[in-house]
């Protein structure tokens, strides 16, 4: 006599268990992917957050230097160098060129972001789909164990211990 779900027999399991083995790893390693992936976005954001202040910094720059080359103008010749009010422009233009990459320098950073989230989708249906895989290879190895169904007595068996079957 047998109860329900006592072990009858066990078929060959090496190979459902090494596909299991596999399948896990696998998941595993979309999972540490995935936490990468997140980092990564992460510190672009950080990045991105940095340029915006050097940005409002550089903004701030800009202004005094633009106020210093209007005055120098409104003075005119006679109170100030010819050379100091070409310096003042130049640098008004330098400080607008600096402004100029860094706004580069930030659409860039959200570029990244966009692509960086785009890979975090696919990871995340990569993810998924492993997910199912190792679902699909414990039903697999679950199956290489025979148990009964209800209390009874076994009267034959349509497999032998040791036997591997094509599931």
């Amino acid at each position: 006599p047998v109860k329900k779900d006592q072990l009858i027999e066990t078929l060959i399991d090496e190979n459902a268990k090494l596909d299991l083995l596999i399948a896990q790893a696998y998941l595993e390693q979309d999972n540490a992917r995935l936490t990468s992936n997140e980092a990564s976005i992460k510190g672009v954001h950080a990045n991105i957050n940095t340029l915006k202040e050097h940005y409002k910094a550089a903004k701030a720059i800009l202004t005094l230097r633009e106020d210093t080359a209007k005055r120098f103008e409104t003075a005119g010749r006679d109170a100030i160098a010819e050379i100091d009010i070409i310096e003042a422009r130049q640098l008004a233009l330098a400080q607008k060129a600096d402004l100029a990459a860094i706004t580069s320098q930030i659409t860039e950073a959200e570029a990244r972001i966009e692509h960086l989230e785009a890979v975090r989708k696919q990871i995340q249906a990569q993810i998924k789909l492993s997910e199912a895989e190792v679902s699909r290879k414990e039903l697999l190895l679950r199956r290489t164990r025979i148990t009964s169904p209800t209390d009874a007595r076994v009267m034959r068996l349509l497999a032998t211990p040791g036997q591997q079957r094509m599931l």
